[in-house]
């Protein structure tokens, strides 16, 4: 019974816990969520990798191209996407540290100044932005039953992932807002790459 409640993630635990109708509305708000933050990463991607072209693009073409390139790559099976999946976060987390190294010795105190600028309101502001970020830590659940003791093993690996996460995370901020502070960072559509072209 648990392997599939976690199968039907959301949609699963709200039909069987409080009524068919909110298990119904569950699993659509869960799919439009998942088209809004699919959004918002491929147009980030897309900002990055236009960085790294040597001509101009229109960065929305790329964002579906990229769209388009990911559907087809799980179109080709579950082995494949996710062998490109665990390369993709090999290099986006060796990128990361790389900027974490490289730029905790160019870091400002001052740009820290003051700690929280925009008051509460700015916090919240930025609880909405970094929702996108953990939204897909769930996803875990929905292959439960491919999952070995998964009462066991899917929240171990949801708490790992968090916590690995939510650290890179806090040492990203943290030198990204040391380099150029946090209204250069608010006007940029690619923070990390200006952070870093800052000092060279």
């Amino acid at each position: 019974m648990l392997n599939r409640c976690l199968e039907g993630g959301g949609y699963k635990f709200a039909h069987e816990l409080v009524s068919p109708f909110a298990g119904f509305i569950s699993g659509w708000l869960w799919i439009l969520s998942n088209i809004v933050s699919g959004v918002v990463v491929s147009l980030g991607f897309a900002s990055y990798l236009s960085l790294m072209l040597p001509f101009p693009v229109n960065v929305n073409i790329l964002a579906a191209l990229a769209c388009l390139g990911v559907t087809f790559i799980n179109y080709l099976g579950a082995r494949e996407s996710s062998l490109l999946n665990d390369i993709l976060v090999i290099i986006k987390l060796s990128i990361l540290a790389l900027f974490i190294v490289f730029g905790m010795g160019f870091v400002k105190p001052g740009n820290f100044s003051p700690f929280i600028p925009n008051g509460e309101i700015g916090i919240m502001q930025g609880a909405t932005i970094i929702f996108f970020a953990y939204s897909g830590f769930a996803r875990v659940t929905l292959i439960s039953e491919e999952v070995t003791d998964p009462e066991k093993n899917i929240p171990r690996a949801i708490i790992l992932a968090l916590g690995i996460s939510t650290v890179v995370y806090m040492l990203v901020s943290f030198t990204a807002i040391g380099l150029v502070g946090y209204k250069e960072l608010a006007s940029s559509g690619s923070p990390l790459a200006d952070g870093l072209s800052i000092n060279g």
